[in-house]
């Protein structure tokens, strides 16, 4: 990895080290358990403590700036030497950190302290405004942007962005492995994993000729592999088509095994949407894992949202569109839906962007339903849309927060396909309440918004 130079220097810092250590120790104490702590800070903004002990501890770090932001952050090191991310940082700020450490249940050793200034953020985020208002229930936020900077950006919930990866071609989607890593769709140039440093640690790049493109979504599985989206070419009835399918991925083998493919379960003679086009049948755009092992697909194109037996052999049900499994309360339909995902209760929740909606009816929402497949129903159970209404026909997201509100984000910019914008979103209670509000200018699109509750294991205090 690349670090950037720090614009403390080094050899001071050391300094202060010293003196904090003489004057807490006799001349009969022990040896402290913290030797030295020399800091740095990586391509993604982090600040990088490389930390060296005099025997394996728990390494307890508080961080915190002059505008009354303070963080904390806990690491096992066993080895002598070690590196320790303080990744939820603000760009251009003076941070002070104090590091100690403790063996078993034994006491707390004197701490080692310093001061390092994060760099600015580039040029090209710069331009991009982030403002946000109210009290966020996420630490952070996950924005995939495309305009002066494409690519993802974690903000906190003062709007601050704290932590980036930069994208070639336009940010489609994220997940996260269960050993922290993030997997992020880079459209046209693959699947990459990376670790909270910023390091690429495996990747999936297209097949030559543009065969297996990843696009739109990627989920992690159970199973610790990755499920994502690929178009699929193939022929019907003597014209050439374009369908979707759904591919695993386990990076540490490398194995790459299709799973699903539209064209299985769907006829293009019965499911042709109006914007259905050769080259792009029915554009799946979203992924999720459901209450039991099936996979939750939006198709966009066909105002479908489907669930796949985890056997991958049946439809389990479809929502919307031709031939729906359920038969829709009045208001509840949707259209041209994006990041569908069933709750816990088994309830759907998606973006409805209400793209075929005219005039004064134009509008797009967050919507909840209740599917009953007993009785064939979908019933509403929630819905939020803002005041002035906010017509987005495309992009954005609707996510479900662990205290029960939810972040539902207006992505496209005002102009595009009669989009009014602006670029932004609400997180929601229950009872319809906006607790919070993130708006995002000078960018072309946000393809979607997710909470986050931290990048390295770190831990807002206040």
């Amino acid at each position: 990895m690349r670090y950037v130079s720090i614009r403390t220097a080094a050899a001071s810092v050391a300094c202060v080290f010293v003196v904090a250590c003489s004057d807490t120790m006799s001349p009969s104490a022990p040896p402290p358990i913290v030797k030295s702590v020399v800091p740095d800070t990586t391509d993604a903004g982090s600040i990088l403590l490389h930390v060296t002990l005099n025997e394996p501890a728990t390494v307890n770090v508080d961080y915190w700036t002059d505008d009354n932001r303070h963080l904390q952050l806990q690491v096992a090191q066993s080895a002598a030497d070690g590196a320790i991310l303080l990744a939820d940082v603000r760009a251009g700020k003076k941070y002070q950190f104090d590091v100690s450490a403790r063996t078993g249940g034994g006491p707390v050793s004197p701490s080692l302290n310093g001061v390092i200034e994060t760099p600015e953020l580039p040029p090209s985020l710069q331009q991009e405004q982030i403002i946000a208002t109210g009290t966020s229930s996420a630490a952070l936020t996950m924005l995939e942007i495309n305009g002066p900077y494409r690519g993802f950006v974690a903000i906190d919930g003062a709007g601050y962005p704290v932590w980036r990866w930069p994208t070639q071609g336009s940010p489609q989607g994220f997940t996260r492995r269960a050993n922290g890593n993030f997997v992020f769709l880079d459209a046209g140039y693959g699947l990459f994993e990376v670790t909270p440093e910023g390091q690429v640690v495996h990747q999936l790049d297209p097949l030559p000729g543009g065969a297996r493109v990843p696009h739109h979504d990627v989920v992690a599985t159970p199973q610790n592999t990755l499920l994502f989206l690929a178009q699929q070419p193939t022929s019907a009835t003597d014209t050439a088509l374009v369908g979707d399918a759904i591919w695993e991925w386990s990076p540490e083998s490398g194995a790459v095994i299709q799973r699903w493919s539209a064209f299985d379960f769907f006829d293009p003679a019965v499911y042709e949407g109006p914007r259905s086009l050769h080259y792009d049948w029915v554009h799946a755009n979203s992924l999720a894992i459901g209450d039991h092992g099936n996979v939750i697909l939006s198709l966009n194109w066909l105002d479908k949202v489907v669930s796949i037996a985890p056997d991958w052999k049946t439809l389990e049900w479809t929502a919307g569109g031709r031939n729906s499994t359920f038969a829709f309360d009045s208001g509840g339909t949707f259209q041209g839906q994006h990041a569908a995902s069933t709750l816990p209760n088994g309830d759907l929740l998606l973006l409805d962007n209400g793209r075929d909606r005219t005039g004064t009816d134009r509008y797009s929402r967050g919507l909840e339903l209740s599917l009953d497949r007993s009785g064939g129903r979908a019933h509403v159970v929630w819905s939020f849309r803002p005041s002035p209404s906010i017509y987005a026909p495309y992009i954005g997201s609707t996510r479900r927060l662990p205290n029960g509100n939810t972040l539902v984000f207006f992505g496209l910019v005002s102009g595009i396909s009669g989009s009014t914008g602006p670029v932004t979103g609400y997180e929601v209670s229950p009872g319809g309440a906006v607790v919070w509000q993130v708006s995002v200018s000078n960018v072309l699109a946000v393809y979607r918004a997710t909470p986050l509750e931290t990048i390295a294991g770190e831990v807002v205090l206040h």
